[in-house]
């Protein structure tokens, strides 16, 4: 009897060992890898000119991700200058800057779904321009002028960088603003 006893105990006992002993303290961890970002259009050190807009482009790229679900940023310094949106359907994105002459660096910004993210930079140089130079010529600043009679507009502008017919040119007045003349 106590052999048929003892079996029982032993078959309970294994039981009891494979439901409690059987435990595994291991966990699965997936690993999300990093998206990339690498800015394509400029490299460290290149010369961009004050004032003018810059096309800046970027290539981004995540071996679990599709480029449509990534999101890019762009800043110029500290300052967002295109906000969050995705690239296209290659992972290219472009955004237009104008060049600042204190500010000298340009970083792009990758992110995918699950918050993994990754930047390129780039250091520029930028280049001061020249104000373009506006004269009057006429109305003479000395003549006599009556309100009931047209006056002639006549001034000369020139820029060091930009040709007469690329620049923005208007008439303002202190009184009436800008001025509609034909």
């Amino acid at each position: 009897m106590a052999t048929h006893h003892s079996q029982r105990t032993l078959f309970w006992l294994t039981i009891a060992s494979m439901l409690f002993g059987c435990r595994n303290d291991k966990t699965i961890n997936t690993i999300n890898p990093s998206p990339e970002a690498t800015i394509t259009s400029h490299v460290d050190g290149d010369l961009i000119e004050e004032g003018l807009v810059e096309n800046i482009y970027a290539q981004v790229y995540d071996s679990n991700h599709s480029a449509e679900s990534l999101e890019v940023a762009w800043y110029y310094g500290d300052d967002v200058i295109c906000d969050w949106r995705a690239p296209d359907s290659g992972g290219a994105i472009a955004c237009d800057i104008i060049a600042e002459i204190d500010v000298f660096s340009i970083r792009v910004e990758v992110r995918d779904p699950e918050g993994a993210g990754a930047f390129d930079e780039v250091t520029v140089m930028v280049e001061s321009t020249d104000a373009p130079v506006a004269q009057i010529l006429s109305p003479d600043a000395a003549g006599v002028y009556y309100s009931d009679q047209l006056i002639t507009f006549q001034g000369l502008v020139s820029d060091g960088e930009d040709a007469s017919e690329d620049l923005s040119i208007y008439w303002e007045s202190s009184i009436d603003g800008i001025l509609d003349i034909a």
